[in-house]
Protein backbone atom coordinates (compact mmCIF):
# COMPACT_ATOMS: atom_id res chain seq x y z
CA UNK A 1 0.00 0.00 0.00
CA UNK A 2 1.32 3.35 -1.00
CA UNK A 3 2.07 5.67 1.89
CA UNK A 4 1.04 9.28 1.61
CA UNK A 5 2.60 12.22 3.38
CA UNK A 6 0.01 14.92 3.81
CA UNK A 7 0.99 18.56 3.79
CA UNK A 8 -1.70 21.01 4.73
CA UNK A 9 -0.96 24.37 3.24
CA UNK A 10 -3.15 26.86 5.08
CA UNK A 11 -1.84 30.09 3.65
CA UNK A 12 -4.95 31.29 1.85
CA UNK A 13 -7.61 29.08 0.30
CA UNK A 14 -9.32 28.44 -2.98
CA UNK A 15 -10.90 25.33 -4.26
CA UNK A 16 -11.21 22.37 -6.52
CA UNK A 17 -14.29 21.03 -8.28
CA UNK A 18 -14.71 17.43 -7.28
CA UNK A 19 -16.92 16.67 -10.27
CA UNK A 20 -14.05 17.10 -12.72
CA UNK A 21 -16.22 19.41 -14.80
CA UNK A 22 -14.36 22.59 -13.88
CA UNK A 23 -11.74 22.55 -16.60
CA UNK A 24 -12.43 26.11 -17.69
CA UNK A 25 -10.66 28.77 -15.67
CA UNK A 26 -13.15 30.66 -13.50
CA UNK A 27 -13.31 34.42 -13.03
CA UNK A 28 -11.94 33.98 -9.50
CA UNK A 29 -8.99 31.96 -10.79
CA UNK A 30 -8.28 34.64 -13.38
CA UNK A 31 -8.34 37.29 -10.65
CA UNK A 32 -5.97 35.25 -8.48
CA UNK A 33 -3.52 34.96 -11.33
CA UNK A 34 -3.91 38.66 -12.04
CA UNK A 35 -2.80 39.51 -8.49
CA UNK A 36 0.21 37.21 -8.79
CA UNK A 37 -0.90 33.94 -7.24
CA UNK A 38 0.24 30.74 -8.94
CA UNK A 39 -1.56 27.50 -9.66
CA UNK A 40 -0.01 24.71 -7.56
CA UNK A 41 -0.87 21.93 -10.04
CA UNK A 42 0.64 23.84 -12.96
CA UNK A 43 3.79 24.82 -11.07
CA UNK A 44 4.43 21.48 -9.31
CA UNK A 45 2.47 18.75 -11.15
CA UNK A 46 3.77 15.91 -8.96
CA UNK A 47 2.02 17.37 -5.89
CA UNK A 48 -1.54 16.18 -5.39
CA UNK A 49 -4.23 18.79 -4.75
CA UNK A 50 -7.37 17.83 -2.84
CA UNK A 51 -9.26 20.89 -1.71
CA UNK A 52 -11.28 19.66 1.27
CA UNK A 53 -13.48 22.75 1.47
CA UNK A 54 -14.70 21.99 -2.05
CA UNK A 55 -16.27 18.86 -0.56
CA UNK A 56 -18.63 18.28 2.37
CA UNK A 57 -15.90 16.16 4.02
CA UNK A 58 -14.41 18.85 6.25
CA UNK A 59 -15.01 20.01 9.82
CA UNK A 60 -17.66 22.46 8.58
CA UNK A 61 -19.62 19.57 7.03
CA UNK A 62 -20.49 21.52 3.89
CA UNK A 63 -19.09 22.62 0.55
CA UNK A 64 -17.62 26.10 0.89
CA UNK A 65 -15.78 26.44 -2.41
CA UNK A 66 -17.95 26.25 -5.49
CA UNK A 67 -16.98 26.83 -9.09
CA UNK A 68 -13.26 26.79 -8.44
CA UNK A 69 -10.99 24.18 -9.80
CA UNK A 70 -7.45 24.76 -8.54
CA UNK A 71 -5.27 25.67 -5.56
CA UNK A 72 -3.36 28.96 -5.74
CA UNK A 73 -0.48 30.23 -3.61
CA UNK A 74 1.84 33.21 -3.52
CA UNK A 75 5.08 32.58 -5.46
CA UNK A 76 7.16 32.38 -2.26
CA UNK A 77 4.94 29.58 -0.93
CA UNK A 78 5.15 27.76 -4.27
CA UNK A 79 8.94 27.83 -4.06
CA UNK A 80 8.93 26.54 -0.47
CA UNK A 81 6.52 23.79 -1.45
CA UNK A 82 8.70 22.90 -4.44
CA UNK A 83 11.75 22.66 -2.16
CA UNK A 84 9.87 20.52 0.37
CA UNK A 85 8.78 18.22 -2.44
CA UNK A 86 12.35 17.91 -3.76
CA UNK A 87 13.68 17.06 -0.29
CA UNK A 88 10.95 14.47 0.26
CA UNK A 89 11.49 12.87 -3.17
CA UNK A 90 15.24 12.50 -2.47
CA UNK A 91 14.55 10.71 0.79
CA UNK A 92 11.36 8.76 0.15
CA UNK A 93 10.07 7.91 -3.32
CA UNK A 94 7.12 6.07 -1.78
CA UNK A 95 5.71 9.31 -0.30
CA UNK A 96 4.21 12.42 -1.87
CA UNK A 97 2.74 15.73 -0.77
CA UNK A 98 -0.93 16.66 -0.81
CA UNK A 99 -2.25 20.21 -0.63
CA UNK A 100 -5.60 20.25 1.18
CA UNK A 101 -6.10 24.00 1.26
CA UNK A 102 -4.56 27.00 -0.44
CA UNK A 103 -5.64 30.62 -1.19
CA UNK A 104 -8.90 31.58 0.55
CA UNK A 105 -10.89 34.57 -0.68
CA UNK A 106 -12.12 36.88 2.09
CA UNK A 107 -15.74 36.18 1.10
CA UNK A 108 -15.23 32.48 1.90
CA UNK A 109 -13.51 33.34 5.17
CA UNK A 110 -16.53 35.46 6.08
CA UNK A 111 -18.87 32.60 5.18
CA UNK A 112 -16.87 30.21 7.36
CA UNK A 113 -16.89 32.65 10.26
CA UNK A 114 -20.66 33.10 10.05
CA UNK A 115 -21.11 29.33 10.35
CA UNK A 116 -18.88 28.92 13.44
CA UNK A 117 -19.29 32.23 15.28
CA UNK A 118 -20.42 31.64 18.87
CA UNK A 119 -20.08 27.85 18.53
CA UNK A 120 -17.54 25.36 19.87
CA UNK A 121 -15.83 25.53 16.45
CA UNK A 122 -15.13 29.27 16.65
CA UNK A 123 -11.50 28.72 17.72
CA UNK A 124 -10.75 26.96 14.42
CA UNK A 125 -11.68 29.83 12.09
CA UNK A 126 -10.12 33.29 12.06
CA UNK A 127 -12.50 36.21 12.35
CA UNK A 128 -12.15 38.05 9.01
CA UNK A 129 -13.17 41.32 10.68
CA UNK A 130 -10.04 41.39 12.88
CA UNK A 131 -6.65 42.29 11.48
Amino acid sequence: MKKILSLTVMIFTLAACQSGSCNVESDIEKELEKIGLQNVAEEIPEIEVYMVYATPYNFMGRVLYEGLDEAYLVPEAIEMLRLANEILRKKRLDLHLIVYDAARPRSIQQKMWEVVENTHLQDYVANPNKS
